[in-house]
């Protein structure tokens, strides 16, 4: 059922979707749908990504830069949400987190904070050396339908 879960929401086109970037050499697919970051970085251990590669023991960061889309309430206050999974080549979900910043829920978060957002990984087990994953992920505004979702395809080493 989780499986089923995922896929329904992180892989489902959607026919509104307004931007799309791929980036093949480092696995990287991201489909915005009124969240658009100015830049997306990936960085190992807090250096630039360049493949698809990542070290077992390492951290993978996903960086989001400038998303200024969100909206805010009367206090310049933004509510979203984060959802990330990671699964094997056999789509098997070996870690799922439905909402990083549930907590801020209450209170919100300042706009100007929200415009860098980060999510991040140690690459331990069980994803191991010599298989393939797959980092899903989905940030969303809870004021409005934007969000913006994508995957990064890695191979552990």
């Amino acid at each position: 059922m989780l499986k089923a879960l995922v896929f329904a929401i992180f892989l489902t086109p959607f026919i509104s979707c307004t931007n799309e970037l791929k980036d093949e050499k480092r696995g990287l697919h991201v489909t915005y749908n009124g969240l658009e970051p100015k830049a997306i970085e990936l960085f190992a251990d807090q250096v630039p990504k360049e493949s698809k590669t990542i070290s077992f023991g390492q951290e993978l960061t996903v960086h989001f830069k400038g998303i200024d889309d969100f909206s805010t309430t009367g206090e310049k206050k933004v509510l979203f949400g984060g959802e990330v999974s990671v699964i094997d080549s056999a789509n098997n979900v070996l870690f799922h987190v439905p909402d990083y910043f549930k907590k801020y829920d209450l209170n919100g978060v300042d706009q100007k904070d929200a415009e860098t957002i980060k999510l991040n990984l140690i690459i331990g087990k069980p994803l191991l050396p010599g298989n393939t994953f797959r980092y899903l992920f989905r940030i969303w505004d809870k004021k409005s339908d934007k969000e913006l979702k994508g995957n990064l395809e890695f191979e552990v080493i």
